[in-house]
């Protein structure tokens, strides 16, 4: 922990007890081994989000100082992923970019089933807590946690893998369709979770009614953003949807691995990403 703070203003260094007429992000302000730390050693980062610099080794970071309900009412979160290809933005590499009736997505790099991981770096930072949301769509017909696989999006740290939180991909929201790929929350009941995914997931479709096809795009309902499940379905009662929370049962340094998965090939189904942020403390 450090001894003393330093806050670069316009003209002059202060001390974190004393004021800063001025905030000037574009400075080496505030240096500390985590945003969190330097939230916790001066009030006057609170909700004054933006790039600071960490020592032990210098690197700059964006650091979210805001007290966000979602994320535990905390501030000083590491950002270490910022994906919203609504705005613009490249998919990371390992995903690739795409659209279709002129939305744009990330997608599978491979036509093929199976899981296609990219790794966010932990910037060397301890952390146990992970705090993130990530928004995105369905193509076709993917099952949820049929025959003990995990459609959508899966998120974990470690070798071998420990699982944060996964955003899970069923057939149909409504009551039209079997139940065999639904998700566990529709109200057609599909299959319970994987013990290695347990409660720490949410679970949607973007189809809510009508019969499903594996050639459609169902952009008009996007998953996991809480909205427009039909009667009878709890998959929206989550009032954090999108955003979810996790405190990891200890501290580590390892980087977020963020796959997407679906156990059969795109003809049948897909699962695209447009909105993925992460943060860790």
């Amino acid at each position: 922990m450090l001894a003393l703070v330093i806050l670069y203003c316009t003209s002059k260094l202060v001390t974190a007890t004393e004021q800063c007429d001025t905030y000037q992000f574009s400075h080496p302000f505030n240096p500390g081994e985590s945003c969190e730390e330097i939230y916790d050693w001066n009030q006057q980062t609170h909700n004054r989000s933006g790039y600071y610099w960490l020592i032990n080794p210098p690197r700059n970071v964006y650091c979210d100082m805001e007290q966000r309900v979602v994320c535990g009412n905390i501030g000083g979160w590491t950002r270490i992923a910022s994906v919203n290809i609504t705005r613009g933005d490249e998919c990371p590499i390992g995903w690739n970019k795409s659209s279709h009736d002129g939305i744009s997505f990330c997608r599978s790099p491979s036509d093929n089933a199976g899981c296609h991981p990219i790794l966010f770096s932990s910037k060397e930072i301890s952390y146990q807590k992970v705090c993130g949301m990530a928004r995105g769509y369905q193509k076709g017909t993917p099952d949820a946690f049929r025959a003990n696989h995990t459609d959508g999006l899966s998120i974990t740290h470690g070798n071998p893998r420990q699982h944060i939180w996964s955003y899970v991909a069923g057939i149909h929201d409504g009551i039209e369709s079997t139940n065999a790929g639904n998700c566990p929350c529709a109200a057609n009941p599909g299959p319970q979770p994987t013990s290695f995914v347990g409660p720490d997931h949410y679970c949607e479709s973007g189809i809510n009614s009508g019969r499903w096809n594996v050639s459609e795009y169902y952009f008009s309902d996007p998953l996991w953003d809480g909205l427009n499940c039909p009667t009878g379905n709890t998959c929206c009662n989550n009032s954090s949807l999108p955003w979810f929370y996790k405190e990891l049962d200890m501290a580590t340094v390892d980087d977020v691995e963020v796959r997407i998965c679906t156990n059969q090939d795109f003809l049948d189904e897909a699962v695209f990403i447009d909105q993925l942020i992460l943060y860790i403390q």
